[in-house]
Formats: C-alpha cells, structure tokens, sequence
C-alpha cells in the first residue's frame, strides 16, 4: 500500500544508507588491516571481505532502485518529509557510488 510506503520510508532510508556506511567502513578496515603484512593468508581474507562488501553494496544499490521505482510520487501524497529523505536515500546510495573506485560497484549504479 503506498500510504505504507511513505510513512515507512524515511526508517527504509536511514537503514539502506547505514548499511552503505557499513560496507565503505568495512572495505576500509579490511583493507587497513593487511597493510604491512605480507602474510598470505591475511591477503585472501581482505579480498574476500572486499568482495563481501562490493557484493553489499551492489544489493544495496538495488534495493534502493527499486524502492525509488516503487514509491508513490503523486504531489497529494507525497509529503515534503518523503521528498527530502527520497533525495538523501539518493545521494548517498546511487550517486556516491557512481564515483567508486571499484568497477563493479560503478557498474551496478548505472
């Protein structure tokens, strides 16, 4: 129901835009943790928690497109709350990862 949708949405967005926050700081400490070490295994672990995080951040990016599609955007709905938490959900899921480093995740926001 759409009138669901809207009062839900702004807990949706904080939650889809903390896990975002969860797989960038994830990749970061990952990534942090084998520097100066050259142990082997430590090296596979930090790519298979960057891969975990991309493979987060890919279902995330969908997750948020199709919550965008979804929502109800008539103007006698649509409350200026819902308008604002809709372009924060935007900026801080699609268009941040448009400017990944990583090619799999930039591909995925396109």
């Amino acid at each position: 129901h759409g009138a669901l949708l809207l009062h839900q949405f702004g807990t949706a967005s904080r939650m889809l835009r903390m896990f975002v926050a969860l797989g960038y700081a994830y990749t970061a400490s990952s990534s942090s943790s084998t520097t100066g070490t050259n142990n082997k295994n430590s090296t596979s672990a930090a790519v298979g928690g960057t891969s975990g995080a991309n493979a987060l951040l890919r279902q995330i990016l969908k997750t948020t497109t199709m919550l965008l599609l979804i929502t109800p955007s008539s103007s006698t709905n649509t409350t200026q709350e819902a308008e604002k938490e809709m372009a924060k959900l935007l900026h801080a899921t699609i268009i941040r990862m448009f400017h990944d480093v990583r090619p799999k995740v930039r591909k995925a926001a396109f």
